[in-house]
C-alpha cells in the first residue's frame, strides 16, 4: 500500500519514471493489487503507452469488476487505441456502475459516433443533470479554475453554462 501511495504521489506530480518504480514494487508484492493495476495502467497511458494501459486496466477490472473508474479510464484508452466497439462497452459499464456519471455518457456518445453508430446522450441524459457543469465536483478541475482565476487578477471564472447565458440574443 506504501508503495501504491508513493507511486500515485510520483505519478500526480509528473514523475513517471518514479511513480513505475514504485508501483512495480506494489504489483511484485501483491500480484491481485487491483488499484496498483489500475494507477499503473494511468501512468503508462501518460506516457503514451496505449498497451500497456489497456493491460493494466484489464487486470484491474478482472481484480475488481464493480468499478466504474476502471471501465471509463479503460474505454478512454480503447477510444484512443481505435477499438470503438470496446470503448463502448466500457462506457455503458461505467455509465451502469455509476448512472450519475456525465463523463461516461458523454465519452459513450463520442465512441458510439466515432464509429458510426447512433449516440445515447439523448437518453442517458434523462438520468443525468445535464444542468450541472461535468466535473464541478471535480477536485483537479476546481485547482484548474483556481489557477486560472489567480492569473487573471482574482477575476473568478464562470462556468461555459454561465457564460453561455450572456450569448442569449
Amino acid at each position: 500500500m506504501v508503495f501504491l501511495a508513493r507511486g500515485d504521489l510520483y505519478r500526480s506530480r509528473g514523475d513517471l519514471k518514479g511513480a513505475m518504480a514504485d508501483l512495480d514494487q506494489s504489483i511484485r508484492i501483491d500480484s491481485n493489487y487491483a488499484a496498483a493495476y489500475f494507477t499503473r495502467g494511468r501512468v503508462f497511458y501518460m506516457l503514451g503507452n496505449t498497451p500497456g494501459a489497456l493491460d493494466d486496466f484489464t487486470k484491474a477490472v478482472k481484480l475488481e469488476a464493480d468499478d466504474a473508474t476502471v471501465y471509463f479510464n479503460r474505454g478512454v484508452a480503447y477510444v484512443i487505441g481505435g477499438r470503438l466497439p470496446d470503448a463502448v462497452a466500457d462506457f455503458k459499464k461505467a455509465a451502469e456502475l455509476n448512472p450519475k456519471d456525465a463523463y461516461a455518457a458523454l465519452w459513450r456518445d463520442l465512441a458510439e459516433r466515432r464509429n458510426n453508430g447512433k449516440g445515447q446522450l439523448a437518453e442517458a441524459a434523462k438520468q443525468l443533470d445535464m444542468t450541472v457543469w461535468p466535473g464541478a465536483g471535480d477536485p483537479a478541475i476546481s485547482r484548474r479554475t483556481q489557477r486560472r482565476t489567480n492569473r487573471r487578477g482574482g477575476r473568478r471564472q464562470r462556468s461555459p453554462d454561465q457564460a453561455g447565458a450572456n450569448l442569449r440574443g
